[in-house]
Formats: structure tokens, sequence, C-alpha cells
């Protein structure tokens, strides 16, 4: 009870986090987009962020998964000096490594660009080179985080984690306010730069007492070889997942202009959602899954995964459809600002549109990631992400030609789908059990219709032009009383929660 009490305390505290950190990434993207719009620069700048971040996203992503686990066995086994001592020698060798991408990275960059952005050309391309070289820099602190990061989880501190967001958007809002009219995008560029040492720096600060540095160097550690043996399943997939994004980016770049730009802020949109209802939901979550699989529990787990995907078919189906039926509105009260004008506004409002009918199967897809790195097995995730990539290119080059930028964004939401299918054929066939147990169908439906119920709800607010505000406090104060009504299981639950809390506190 005291364990489930704690886990509820940190999902609140880092949803609250989250909330802060994202609504300050908006800001970020808002104060970009009222600078650059989604013109030329805006362009070069965003596909100039994601070159690197293909490369040492996937490998920090990688990094932090498999690293909490060895790092908890050490510390265990033999101490908190040994953990030390593996974290130093991770630290030194990753250091060594990323020097070396550095240099290629700035040496091959006109061949990335050209590779990821076929579509650019002239001054275009010759900016989009220049920014992608001094971005590069900034992997190295990218990967100093990453270890960082699982330094501070592995010793349950969540803060400095969660804070990390906060220096880069700083960074970024100031760099463009106050150097953008003299040194124009470049401002934007080394401001980037400046927060991304700034994510690693910050959790210095809160790793004080839990880690102490030593100079080491050994390549042989038996430790360091089980990372990189666990590790490669995990980065393939993790890299397999960012090709989505690449290819999104190449064919945009080949359609009109500032449809890079309206891909880059419609995700900036979704992945606000993401981060907050659904990694915060997922970290607390996980620890659980992983508890089961240790005690061999299966049922349970069977029901925590199924009740996870109705708690989450509950909160990301009203958010689709106000997304959906609003878009426009959302978009405009985010970004429309200074260079960001009417024009951009349709255009990502269009990619937006289709992105969020991604919202509940990236939520599903995620629930069983971790239930099968729960289990150990990297291999199935991988695959499963492989398949939905093939799906994503496929119905990317059939629906670019017809629906441009929005057939680039249903793509990638019709890939987290194709994915979830995999996932639960997988469990199924892992797990050796029916779609039913998995699946609460009955408690599906009701949500389902309560849905439903919602959508005609909102589209008629939205038919009478009611602000959306007011239809987001109006229809989800009649959403939840439809869930009462039809006595949403879920609904009850966070009630009972809700109605302890405050309990306690008088």
């Amino acid at each position: 009870m005291n364990s489930a009490k704690k886990m509820a305390k940190t999902t609140t505290i880092l949803m609250i986090i989250t909330l802060v950190s994202k609504v300050f990434g908006f800001v970020r993207e808002t104060v970009i987009a009222r600078y650059f719009g989604a013109g030329m620069e805006a362009d070069a700048y965003f596909m100039a962020l994601g070159i690197p971040n293909l490369i040492f996203a996937s490998i920090g992503a990688s990094i932090s998964t498999t690293f909490i686990p060895l790092y908890t066995q050490l510390m265990n086994v033999d101490g908190k000096k040994a953990a030390n001592t593996f974290s130093s020698n991770l630290l030194n060798i990753i250091s060594i490594i990323c020097c070396f991408l550095l240099i290629l990275g700035i040496i091959f960059s006109p061949n990335l660009v050209n590779l990821l952005a076929p579509g650019f050309s002239g001054a275009k391309y010759d900016l989009t080179v220049v920014i992608t070289r001094i971005l590069f820099i900034g992997a190295i602190f990218n990967m100093i985080s990453a270890v960082l990061t699982g330094i501070l989880q592995s010793n349950e501190s969540f803060l400095g984690p969660a804070l990390v967001g906060f220096p880069y958007n700083i960074a970024v809002i100031l760099g463009c306010i106050f150097f953008t009219r003299y040194y124009g995008v470049y401002a934007l560029t080394i401001a980037t730069l400046i927060g991304t040492m700034g994510q690693a720096l910050v959790q210095l600060f809160f790793i004080k007492g839990k880690y102490s540095y030593n100079r080491v160097l050994d390549f042989k550690d038996p430790y360091v070889k089980r990372l990189v043996f666990l590790i490669i399943p995990v980065l393939i997939g993790t890299a397999i997942g960012q090709i989505n994004t690449v290819v999104d980016k190449a064919l945009a770049s080949g359609l009109e202009q500032g449809s890079v730009s309206a891909i880059n802020y419609s995700s900036r949109l979704t992945g606000f959602v993401q981060g907050i209802f659904v990694s915060s939901v997922i970290t607390v979550i996980y620890p659980f899954f992983s508890q089961l699989c240790a005690k061999d529990d299966y049922d349970d787990l069977n029901k925590y995964i199924s009740g996870s995907i109705n708690i989450f078919t509950m909160i990301m189906l009203p958010i689709t459809i106000i997304t959906i039926l609003y878009s426009r509105d959302i978009v405009s009260i985010v970004f429309e600002r200074g260079e960001f004008v009417k024009k951009d506004v349709e255009l990502t409002a269009f990619s937006l549109v289709f992105l969020s009918l991604g919202f509940l199967p990236f939520a599903i897809r995620e629930v069983f990631n971790k239930a099968f790195y729960a289990l150990q097995d990297t291999r199935t995730p991988m695959i499963n992400g492989a398949i939905a990539v093939l799906v994503n290119i496929t119905v990317d080059f059939l629906l670019v030609k017809h629906l441009n930028v929005g057939g680039l964004s249903l793509a990638t939401s019709l890939s987290f789908l194709a994915s979830v299918i995999c996932f639960l054929i997988s469990w199924k066939r892992t797990m050796r059990c029916s779609i039913g147990e998995i699946v609460d169908l009955k408690g599906l439906g009701k949500l389902i219709i309560t849905a439903i119920l919602f959508f005609i709800v909102i589209w008629i607010f939205n038919k009478k032009e009611v602000h959306l505000f007011l239809s987001v406090i109006l229809g989800g104060i009649i959403y939840i009383c439809i869930l009462w009504l039809f006595g949403a299981r879920e609904l009850k639950v966070a009630y009972s929660y809700i109605s302890k809390r405050i309990a306690n506190k008088k």
C-alpha cells in the first residue's frame, strides 16, 4: 500500500513538472514561430536539429533503458563504489566515442543533409549544413545526460531528470528574444547548443551525494560488455522508430515551403499531450510490470495491461476529439503571431488533425513496449517497430500525393495502430492467453460509446462557435457525467483516489 501511495505521489509530481516543462516548451516554440514563422530558416533549423538526434537520441534512449538494471545490480551485489566505477567508466567510454562521432558528423554533414533532406537546395541546403555542424557538438552532452539520468533514477531521484527541459527551453527563449535581431537563425542555433549543455549541468547539481567520479577507462569491463549486449536490440528498435520522423521530413522537404516546420509544430503539440498523459503514467506503471514479471504473476500482469489500456482510452479519446474539431483554434492560440501567419496555421492544423488520430494507439503501444521490456524481451518490440516503420513508409508514399503534409501525419498515426495490432498478436502468443484476458471489451465498449456522445456534444459546440476553453470545460463535465452514468470503473477508481487524498489532507 505504501508503495502504491509513493508511486501515485511520484506520478502526480512528475505530471505537474512535465506540464510546466511542456508549457515552457510551448513558449519556446511560440517564440521560434514568432521570429521565424514557417519559412526557409525555420525549415533549415528543424531539419538540422533532427539529424544529430537521429543518431544520438537513439543511443541515449537505449543507454537509459539498459543502464538502470545493471547499475542497480552492481549496487546490490558489490556496493556503491563498484556502481560508481562502472558509471565513470561508461561516461569516459561514451565521451571518447562521441568525440569520434562528432568529428565524423561535422565532416559528413553535407552528405547527411543530402540524404535526409533531398528537397533542399541552394541557400536552404547550405544553411542546413552549417546549423547541423554546430548542433552536432551538443551530442556529447546528450549522451552524458543520458547516463546521469540513469544514475539518478537508479537512486530513486526523479526531480533532476524531470527538470532537464527547463534550461533548454529558457536558453532558446532568451536567445531568440535578445539575439535574433543581430544574428538571425544562428542565435537560435547557439541557444539550442547552450540549452543542451544545460540539460547535463542541471543533473550534476542533483547528483551530489549519489555519485562520485573516478578516472577509469576499461573497455573490457564485463558490465560494459553486458550493457552493449543488452543495448543492441533496444538501440535498433529506437533507431527504427526515428526513421518515421526522418522519412516524414524527407518527403515534406519536397512539398510546399513550411511543410517541414508544420510537421515539427504539430508534433510539438502532440508531444505535449503524450508527455503529460502518457510518459508520466508509463514511468510509474513500468516498475509494477517488472515486479509482477519477477514473481511470475502473469495473470495480474494481464489485468494491469487491461486496466492501463482502459485508462488511456478514457483519457485520450476526448483529447483526440477536441484536437480534431478545434485544431485551427489550438494552433492559432499557441503559434499565430509575428511571422507565423494564417497560411502557416492552416498547414500546421491540417497536420495536427491526422497526428491526433495516433494519440490512443501511441499510448497503448507504450504499454506493451514496457510489458515486453519487463519480460526482458527486447527483440519483440524491435521487430514490431520495424513492421510499423514499413507501414509508415508505405502509407507515406501512398498518401503524400493526395493529402500532402496531412498524408505524412496520417501515415505516422497508422504506423502506431499497426504496432498495437502486432503487439496484441505477440502478447497473445507469448502469454498463451485470449484477447479477452488482455482487453476488457465490455469496459472499452462503454468508453467508446461515451466518446461518441462526447463527439456529438463538441461538434455542436464547434458549429455554434463556442470558444475552445469553454468547450473543454463544458464538454469535460458532460463527459464525466456520462462516464458516471455508465458506471465506468476507471472513473470510480480515480474518484476514490482523489477522495482519499482530500480526506488525508483534512
